[in-house]
């Protein structure tokens, strides 16, 4: 259940993110990113759930953040940031 939950977040920031593209990040980049975070997601859930959780919380501040005004650059640098730490 936490693994949905954070497939949830990601789906969630994916989208928000999506309407608003930049140079700086595109829809497919960010795509990719979302599909990365699925996936180390999808590990750590199998691993570390206890820190899946974690994780999970902080990617729905996130989205809960940009859906009130964040940019797609906003997003992508949240991925980047959660899939260094989980990288």
């Amino acid at each position: 259940m936490t693994s949905r939950l954070g497939t949830a977040a990601i789906v969630a920031l994916t989208t928000i993110a999506a309407s608003a593209a930049t140079a700086e990040c595109t829809a497919a980049e960010m795509q990719q990113k979302a599909t990365e975070l699925t996936s180390a997601m999808q590990q750590l859930a199998a691993s570390d759930p206890a820190k899946m959780q974690e994780v999970s919380a902080r990617m729905q501040e996130a989205t809960t953040s940009l859906a009130q005004g964040g940019t797609m650059a906003d997003a992508c640098a949240l991925y980047d940031e959660l899939l260094a730490e989980l990288g």
